[in-house]
């Protein structure tokens, strides 16, 4: 992040919020980002927060898949602040998730992108059969998204149809619509 992106924030939250700067909330003091409505989480802030207990938090339930497993957050992200900047100038709406991109890999700005909860779940270690089928002694790939069903077509064998799904999958997210709309048979679901 700049200074003058860093300066900037802490202007417009100097600005908006007056002189408060904190407020106690038991026996702790708090920062008052900004995102919110006093006595409520900004959905980005919940993301932040959320991100960092599944990683830092041995009592959370979500812990032995991230944290458990090495994975962490970045240096630069120990701050919501630098987060909240980072989201909102990366593809963030309220109605996307947060990826990591290599799901073994950290969350930071190099591995992390906004995604619909959809795609979240295409892209997690234990996605098994997702999108293949079994006809028969073949196998055939059929993804649905956004109302499209895209035609993989038949294999002989699981492993080249799940080949298949994952190439097609990442292709969706990497291309633009007319790159993966001529290289793919696809139906309208609607």
């Amino acid at each position: 992040m700049l200074l003058i992106e860093r300066i900037l924030l802490v202007i417009s939250y100097l600005v908006t919020m007056g002189n408060r700067t904190s407020f106690k909330k038991g026996n702790s003091a708090r920062f008052i980002h900004g995102e919110a409505r006093p006595g409520h989480q900004s959905r980005l802030y919940s993301i932040w927060v959320g991100m960092n207990d599944r990683v830092k938090n041995p009592n959370s339930k979500s812990y032995k898949y991230y944290g458990g497993r090495g994975i962490s957050v970045c240096e630069e992200w120990e701050s919501s602040i630098n987060f909240i900047l980072w989201a909102k100038n990366n593809g963030y709406s309220d109605n996307l998730v947060i990826d990591r991109i290599d799901v073994n890999g950290d969350y930071c700005p190099e591995n992390c992108r906004f995604v619909t909860p959809h795609e979240s779940v295409l892209n997690r270690r234990n996605r098994n059969d997702y999108g293949v089928y079994a006809s028969g002694n073949k196998f055939y790939v059929v993804i649905r998204r956004n109302g499209k069903i895209i035609k993989g077509g038949y294999f002989n064998n699981k492993k080249d149809a799940l080949l298949k799904r994952d190439e097609i999958v990442g292709d969706y997210l990497i291309m633009n619509f007319d790159e993966f709309s001529n290289k793919y048979d696809f139906n309208d679901n609607r």
